[in-house]
């Protein structure tokens, strides 16, 4: 079959449906990619076929994900954020939609955040699957609601009224974003919610969450939904870190999003190296296309990028703010977190790291006193959860999906 790949330039993102897109060339299938400018070049040069749509204004994307500062707690800044959206969603979903069926795609296999595949996969007859690399985002009908702040788990009836209300103030929410973009997206998405509850922004028949059942809270999901499994992807490719041998290490990262972010989190780097000089500090700043590596203080050093799968099972200890690609590669490295949210979904993640004994939530990146409690602590969850998640099969899920589609054309 033909997979056509659809996703923002964000490496957190993007980056994810690369082993997925490698693992269908493998099984036979022909894949491409639509992006932003930000990913061409890098997509090319792991072989794949990159279409970036005209009508894309350069960093138009990046500007809605990172140009707003935080979110969190500011609504007003999300209602920035979806009017920057509804502007650009026309044109890219007639664009695409041209591309796709002159290519005739098959599947359309998007991101949960790219808003255009819906539309496109009905303007062609494609088939659709969501890939959630935040499988929080997803709603559900019962259990804890995400995005109200990093909410803990409760049995008792106040917390299944405080739950209940908070799913209504999250489909409320939606529903007046919604209303006030309107016109600008009334004839590609004109609802929030399908008549059976499910969201639209989501495929109806096979949504695939990037996670382990074991990590979230109990929530009965969309029928469409199964957890596959993490891949946390990028960076990759990276030089060694040159780390002495014999102290102990951490490593520091706010992943490769939230410009705004990195300011605070070398200003914690410095205060954790001051606080410990006993131990190693690398900063790692996000950047893949490139940079030099420095050394702020004797004991702290800072980095490009950090390549997970093979540097993360340096460290003792993984300070980071959430995301749910370190997050889960920290996981699989078997490392306890002392995590540190900024925005989105991180908080509902730094609960789920407590919750289950995997580190604890800093107040701020140079939050010494927690820190110290994560490097004494033992976390014998780090060790169950690591076997979990290195013995899931995403690529694996992925086809088994595919050839659920092509048997059913």
């Amino acid at each position: 079959m033909r997979l056509l790949f659809i996703a923002p330039p964000f490496a957190g993102h993007l980056g994810r449906l690369v082993p997925l897109a490698h693992a269908a060339e493998r099984a036979g299938h022909e894949t491409r990619f639509v992006t932003g400018h930000g990913k061409r070049a890098w997509l090319a040069s792991r072989g794949f076929r990159v279409d970036v749509p005209a009508c894309l204004p350069p960093g138009a994307l990046e500007a809605i994900s990172d140009g707003v500062g935080r979110t969190r707690g500011r609504p007003w800044r999300m209602v920035k954020q979806a009017r920057m959206a509804a502007r650009l969603l026309g044109p890219l979903v007639d664009e695409i939609a041209v591309l796709a069926a002159a290519w005739r795609a098959d599947v359309i296999v998007a991101d949960s955040v790219a808003i255009v595949a819906g539309p496109i996969a009905k303007n062609t007859n494609a088939a659709w699957i969501t890939i959630a690399a935040s499988p929080v985002s997803v709603e559900t009908r019962r259990g804890t609601p995400g995005f109200l702040g990093g909410w803990f788990p409760r049995d008792d009836w106040v917390g299944q009224v405080r739950d209940a209300v908070g799913r209504g103030a999250i489909r409320g929410a939606k529903r007046l974003v919604h209303r006030l973009v309107r016109a600008q997206v009334q004839d590609h998405w004109p609802v929030v919610y399908r008549c059976d509850g499910t969201e639209a922004i989501y495929a109806p028949d096979a949504i695939l969450g990037l996670g382990l059942e074991a990590l979230e809270f109990p929530r009965d999901w969309p029928a469409g939904f199964a957890m596959i499994g993490p891949l946390f992807g990028p960076p990759e490719g990276l030089p060694p870190l040159p780390l002495a041998q014999g102290k102990p290490r951490a490593l520091l990262t706010a992943g490769t999003h939230l410009p705004w972010a990195r300011s605070q989190w070398e200003q914690g780097a410095r205060a954790l190296a001051a606080a410990y000089p006993d131990i190693d500090f690398v900063l790692s700043l996000g950047q893949l296309d490139g940079g030099s590596v420095r050394r702020l203080t004797e004991n702290l050093l800072a980095v490009p990028a950090v390549c997970y799968h093979r540097d993360l099972a340096l460290f003792d200890v993984i300070v980071h703010h959430g995301g749910t690609g370190i997050l889960y590669a920290a996981l699989a490295a078997g490392k306890p977190s002392m995590v540190v949210p900024m925005d989105y979904d991180q908080p509902d993640y730094a609960a789920r790291i407590v919750w289950h004994g995997l580190g604890l939530q800093g107040r701020h990146p140079g939050d010494t006193a927690t820190f110290g409690q994560v490097l004494r602590q033992d976390w014998p969850a780090c060790q169950i959860f690591q076997d979990l998640a290195t013995a899931a099969k995403p690529e694996a899920a992925f086809l088994a999906a595919l050839a659920q589609i092509k048997r059913s054309a």
